[in-house]
């Protein structure tokens, strides 16, 4: 776990790599399930700092959390927020981390 600037904890995962399209699939299986109770944003691409990570969004009510994976050759890091967003904290980090490839 993170702790977040405003005392908050955000999350930390670290997966063993597999191919992009495979790993798109499982995301999309995972956050767009029929008669979800959640919104659900599309991933997308987006760049932070020199690192190229795939960003989406799950919303219930007021509850949201922004994930960002990174993808690496040997590990993928995702890194999800708390449902209060904290999504400025971790572009932060992402902006200046180095992680093992």
């Amino acid at each position: 776990h993170v702790v977040t600037s405003s005392g908050y904890l955000s999350d930390l995962y670290i997966y063993p790599a597999i191919d992009r399209q495979e790993l798109i699939k499982e995301i999309e299986k995972a956050f767009e399930p029929e008669g979800a109770k959640f919104k659900f944003r599309k991933h997308k691409e987006v760049k932070i700092g020199k690192l190229k990570v795939l960003n989406w969004r799950t919303q219930q009510k007021k509850n949201r959390f922004e994930y960002y994976l990174v993808l690496g050759k040997s590990y993928h890091y995702l890194f999800v927020s708390t449902p209060y967003g904290e999504q400025e904290y971790i572009e932060s980090i992402l902006r200046d981390v180095r992680l093992s490839k």
